[in-house]
């Protein structure tokens, strides 16, 4: 793509520096304003961690219009929690996207020896975006605003160029031109892969899954369930098992076969005896309570609480409390793939072989200087290899399992199992 200087007799009618170093508030204003006249936006952003509605209440409406887009690269500090909402407020779907994420990252040594070492593996770096106004005239705003808090916000310091133009200048053309193949690096924003996003992010953390079996279970919402186990030792192993956290319960029917999947909460972890013989003993009206006693790997059976097991319970070296939750309607997604495997190989990437146009350096002037530029430039693909992320599909396993899979597992330590997983509710 060829660039071009442009002159102010060519359809710039006014130029304006937003910087926050004097005025911090200045960008935030004067957005808000432009954002009121607007009736067309398009952008590519790097960062995005604000709410649909932090700069200006018609945002979410403007990027629903049509032929309004926004390109945000994934990586963090990106908010995939608030790229969502922007999403349904804009009335975002696969039809019709509005809303675009950049999925590239690349693997190399671009720059001198640990230089990059703590910059993100991102390429999307633009703070760039074009607002079409109601009377047929344009802004282009270039600059280091990020729509973040602190950058819109004015804590950092930040400058943004804003120019005035009309639509059928050759600096909007050029401007539309680059945005529009920046949206053709993208890939629309899906609603029902959040999940997948943060995974890429590396933000889904491990899940608690504690999976028994039992007789009438279908119905064990709002019921307390008690484990009891005998060897102190399981509780070396007990990082992140700890009171209010919560956890996926999987319980098998032991007559029917069926699985009954459930939410609870972690109400007690303790190794202290007054505290097990107190659940022993189904003090705290807790005599309807499911009780189970750890013994080995296999799969823990739940009873009902029975004065018989009393003495045995009060022998325990640990107990732990869960309160079971509401049943979940689905099941969730298994995220199984190692973290080195998240991202593959491009080969068809515009971002690589557009270094490799042996024209695109051919509309400027011949020199020693452009052409050892140009020379570097077509180099770097030789070190640096762009990535993808592994599909959706490749990386998460619906969590489906049977009764006969349940009781073939070995059930660690404190009976949980830890699973990266996402929701489906």
């Amino acid at each position: 793509m060829i660039n071009h200087m442009w002159t102010a007799g060519e359809g710039l009618l006014s130029i304006a520096l937003l910087s926050s170093a004097t005025d911090p508030g200045r960008f935030a204003e004067r957005l808000r304003m432009s954002l009121s006249e607007a009736t067309c936006y398009r952008g590519a952003i790097a960062y995005w961690t604000v709410g649909p509605q932090y700069v200006s209440d018609v945002f979410p409406e403007l990027l629903g219009r049509e032929n309004s887009f926004l390109c945000i690269d994934f990586a963090l500090p990106t908010s995939v929690a608030m790229l969502a909402g922007l999403a349904k407020a804009s009335g975002q779907s696969l039809t019709d996207p509005h809303l675009f994420l950049h999925l590239r990252s690349f693997k190399g040594q671009p720059e001198v020896t640990n230089a990059g070492r703590d910059m993100p593996q991102h390429l999307l770096h633009p703070k760039m975006f074009l607002i079409d106004r109601r009377d047929e005239t344009a802004e282009l705003w270039v600059g280091s605003h990020n729509w973040t808090k602190r950058a819109i916000g004015g804590l950092n310091f930040e400058a943004t160029i804003v120019i005035h133009l009309l639509r059928q200048s050759p600096l909007y053309a050029e401007a539309l031109a680059e945005l529009e193949y920046m949206r053709s690096c993208c890939d629309a924003f899906d609603l029902e892969q959040a999940g997948y996003y943060l995974w890429l992010q590396g933000l889904v953390p491990e899940h608690l899954f504690f999976e028994c079996e039992g007789k009438q279970v279908q119905a064990l919402s709002d019921q307390r369930l008690l484990l009891f186990g005998g060897n102190a030792e399981d509780f070396t192993d007990s990082d992140g098992v700890h009171v209010n956290r919560p956890v996926y319960l999987v319980v098998g029917d032991s007559q029917s076969g069926k699985i009954h999947p459930y939410k609870a909460t972690i109400r007690t972890v303790s190794l202290q005896q007054t505290d097990i013989a107190k659940l022993a003993h189904g003090q705290a009206d807790i005599t309807s309570a499911r009780w189970l006693y750890r013994t080995d790997c296999s799969l823990p059976v739940l009873k009902q609480h029975d004065p018989e097991h009393v003495a045995e319970l009060t022998q325990a070296a640990y107990c732990v409390d869960l309160q079971v939750g509401e049943p979940m309607k689905e099941y969730l997604h298994i995220l199984s793939i190692t973290k080195k495997d998240r991202w593959r190989p491009d080969p068809m990437s515009k971002l690589k072989t557009r270094l490799q146009d042996q024209n695109l350096f051919e509309s400027y002037e011949k020199t020693p200087e452009r052409n050892s530029f140009a020379e570097q430039a077509k180099d770097l693909n030789k070190d640096v290899k762009i990535l993808q992320p592994a599909p959706f599909q490749a990386v998460a396993e619906r969590y489906t399992p049977t009764l006969h899979e349940l009781r073939q597992k070995i059930h660690p330590k404190l009976f949980f199992r830890r699973q990266t997983a996402e929701s489906l509710e």
